[in-house]
C-alpha cells in the first residue's frame, strides 16, 4: 500500500512539474528569428536596407506577415507600406521595446516581486534581446496610426503624476549566510543597493547621513499641487 501512495504521489508531482510555464511557448521552430539587442528604452525603427543587410530576403517576405516577440510575447509594430504586400525601398518596422529590468528576476526570489529590493533593475544584464520573425498570417499584432487635431477641445490638466527614482547599485547584499554558504534562492532584500548609512563596516560611520539628489524636472507648484510621496 505504501509503495501504490509513492507511486501516486509520484505521478501527481511530475504533473505539477508539466504544468509549469518554461517561457519559451511563443517559438515556433518553424520559423526564423532574427534577434535585436534592446538596452535603452524607446521606439525604434528597422527599414528595409537594415534587415536586406542582415541576409533577410525580403523579395520572399509579406510585410503583413511580419512579427515581433519580446518579453516572452508577441508585441504590436506598425508597419509602414505593409498595404501593397511588398516590402519596398522606403518602408520600415517601428516597434516600442524596453531595456531588460527586474521584471523576470521575481522567479528567483523565495518571496516574488516583494522581496525584491529593486524591480527597475536587473540582476543580470541591462539588455534584452526582442525577436523579429514572420509566418504565413495577416492578422499579427499592429500597431496603428492616427490622427486627431481636436485637442483643443479637451480641458487643460494643470499637473500630472510621474515617478523618478536614483538607481544604487555599489554594493550588493547577499543575505543570510549559514557557514559562507547562501541560499540557493534569492531571499528578501537581496540585490544591489547604495551605501550603507549606519552599522558595522559601514563607509560612512554609525548613524551618518548623505543625500540622494533626484531629478524632477518641470515641477508643478501652483494651486493644488500634489505631494511628493517617498
Amino acid at each position: 500500500m505504501k509503495k501504490f501512495y509513492l507511486f501516486l504521489l509520484f505521478i501527481s508531482g511530475g504533473l505539477c512539474l508539466q504544468a509549469q510555464p518554461y517561457g519559451n511557448e511563443w517559438i515556433d521552430y518553424s520559423q526564423k528569428y532574427y534577434s535585436i539587442k534592446i538596452f535603452n528604452n524607446g521606439i525604434y525603427r528597422l527599414d528595409s536596407l537594415t534587415l536586406a543587410n542582415a541576409g533577410i530576403d525580403l523579395t520572399s517576405i509579406n510585410p503583413q506577415n511580419f512579427q515581433l516577440f519580446g518579453r516572452q510575447k508577441q508585441q504590436a509594430i506598425y508597419v509602414a507600406g505593409e498595404a501593397d504586400g511588398v516590402f519596398n525601398n522606403g518602408d520600415y518596422i517601428e516597434f516600442l521595446a524596453f531595456k531588460n529590468d527586474g521584471w523576470l528576476d521575481s522567479l528567483v526570489y523565495s518571496g516574488g516581486a516583494n522581496a525584491m529590493p529593486d524591480q527597475y533593475f536587473s540582476l543580470y544584464n541591462d539588455t534584452i534581446r526582442y525577436y523579429l520573425t514572420w509566418n504565413n498570417l495577416t492578422t499579427n499584432l499592429r500597431a496603428r496610426s492616427f490622427t486627431d487635431t481636436s485637442f483643443s477641445s479637451y480641458p487643460l490638466a494643470p499637473y500630472y503624476t510621474t515617478t523618478a527614482f536614483v538607481k544604487y547599485s555599489t554594493e550588493y547584499y547577499v543575505g543570510p549566510q549559514l557557514e559562507g554558504a547562501s541560499q540557493s534562492r534569492f531571499v528578501y532584500g537581496e540585490g544591489w543597493y547604495g551605501p550603507r548609512m549606519q552599522g558595522a563596516g559601514s563607509p560612512l560611520g554609525v548613524g551618518a547621513t548623505t543625500t540622494s539628489t533626484v531629478s524632477t524636472p518641470f515641477v508643478y507648484t501652483g494651486s493644488g499641487a500634489p505631494n511628493a510621496i517617498i
